[in-house]
C-alpha cells in the first residue's frame, strides 16, 4: 500500500494504545467517529487505525499550536480564554457529547481557536439527556474550573519570570521569554511511507475511513 503526498499532511501524530488500556482506546476511537463533524476544527482529524511497532495506534493530524497549560498558551486574557473554551465545549454538546476530562492539558490554542485532544473520557449526553439548564450549568462549571486553573498558571508563570510584558507602540503584550516544551509523538509522512514499505508485501493496516481527497487544515 502506498500513500500519496496529496492525501496526507507532512506531519502526523501517532497515538498508541497504552498497555491494558484497550477500553479507553476504543472509547477514544468511538469519540472521534461521533465527533466527525468537528474533525479539523475543534478536534484533530482521525485518518486511520493501524498496527505500528506491535501496538494498535490512531493516526491523527498534527494540530500544531500550543497547550493552554504551557507558557506559550498562557498569553490570553481571561475573557478571551473563556470565550474560546466555551466555543469548543458548546460544539461538543451540540453533538450530544460532554468532555469529562476537563484539564488545561487537553486544550490547545491553534490558529486563534481552541482545539481539544485526548478524548478517552467523554460521556454521551444522548444516553442521559440533560435539560438546557443542566447543560448550561455543566458548561459554565467547566469554563469556570478551567479559567481558575488558567489564571493560577499565569500567576505562576509571571512569578517564575517565564512571562513578561512587552510594549509595542505603547501597547502592552504578554510574551513567553523561555523555550516552550511540548510532549508529542510526531511522525512525518515520509517516515510513515518508509514504514509501510518496510512492511511490504502485507502491511498490517486497517483503515477506518481514508478518502481520496486532500486532508489539509
Amino acid at each position: 500500500m502506498s500513500f500519496s503526498k496529496w492525501t496526507l499532511p507532512p506531519r502526523l501524530i501517532l497515538k498508541k494504545q497504552k498497555k491494558n488500556w484497550q477500553e479507553e482506546f476504543e472509547a477514544e476511537k468511538a469519540a472521534y467517529l461521533k465527533l466527525h463533524p468537528l474533525q479539523g476544527t475543534v478536534i484533530p482529524r482521525l485518518f486511520s487505525e493501524l498496527q505500528y511497532d506491535n501496538t494498535t495506534a490512531l493516526l491523527l493530524s498534527d494540530i500544531g499550536g500550543v497547550c493552554l497549560a504551557s507558557p506559550g498558551g498562557g498569553m490570553l486574557d481571561l475573557d478571551e480564554f473563556r470565550r474560546l473554551i466555551r466555543q469548543a465545549l458548546v460544539a461538543f454538546s451540540r453533538l450530544g457529547v460532554l468532555h469529562d476530562d476537563i484539564k488545561l492539558d487537553n486544550f490547545y490554542l491553534t490558529d486563534g481557536r481552541v482545539m481539544v485532544v485526548d478524548l478517552k473520557i467523554i460521556s454521551n449526553e444522548n444516553q442521559q439527556p440533560l435539560t438546557d439548564e443542566e447543560l448550561k450549568f455543566y458548561i459554565n462549571g467547566a469554563v469556570d474550573s478551567l479559567a481558575k486553573s488558567y489564571e493560577d498558571n499565569q500567576g505562576c508563570f509571571w512569578e517564575d519570570g517565564i512571562l513578561c510584558e512587552c510594549r509595542v507602540n505603547h501597547t502592552a503584550y504578554t510574551a513567553a521569554i523561555k523555550p516552550i516544551c511540548c510532549d508529542a509523538v510526531w511522525i512525518s509522512l515520509e517516515d510513515l511511507q518508509e514504514w509501510v514499505k518496510s512492511m511490504m508485501p502485507t502491511p498490517r493496516l486497517a483503515w477506518t475511513d481514508f478518502p481520496s481527497k486532500s486532508w489539509r487544515r
